[in-house]
């Protein structure tokens, strides 16, 4: 037995809240990496170290790029009701999880260089 028509086209017109899901979670990523990026890049600062800065740097941009690829609205195709999947957003995936993945390892790294030198100092004494 087929369905109606009309459970089809209600089916059909509506697109789900999907995009805006995600969007959102596009939007909350930016700004954890807005505020994580500004720490790093002050810790660095204070420490005068560089790769400590640099990762913050890379972090704060990053932030910036999602938000220009999250700016442009999504184009919803009238036939298909449904919108495309970018494979700017796949690539941008990549490349959001290795900058995090850099910059933890940075910054793990140099929080264990810290409590080695405290440990070191704190057994001199």
């Amino acid at each position: 037995m087929k369905p109606t028509t009309s459970n089809q086209s209600t089916f059909s017109k509506d697109p789900g809240l999907q995009p805006e899901r995600t969007q959102l979670s596009w939007f909350r990523t930016l700004l954890l990496l807005l505020g994580a990026g500004a720490l790093v890049l002050r810790l660095g600062w204070k420490a005068q170290d560089y790769l400590l800065g640099l990762s913050g740097v890379s972090l704060i941009t990053t932030a910036c790029v999602i938000y220009v690829v999250i700016a442009r609205p999504l184009p919803i195709y009238p036939a298909q009701q449904q919108t495309p999947v970018r494979h700017l957003s796949t690539a941008l995936k990549r490349w959001v999880s290795a900058v995090i993945t850099v910059s933890g390892i940075v910054c793990s790294l140099y929080f264990l260089t810290e409590l080695g030198y405290l440990m070191i100092d704190r057994c001199n004494q």
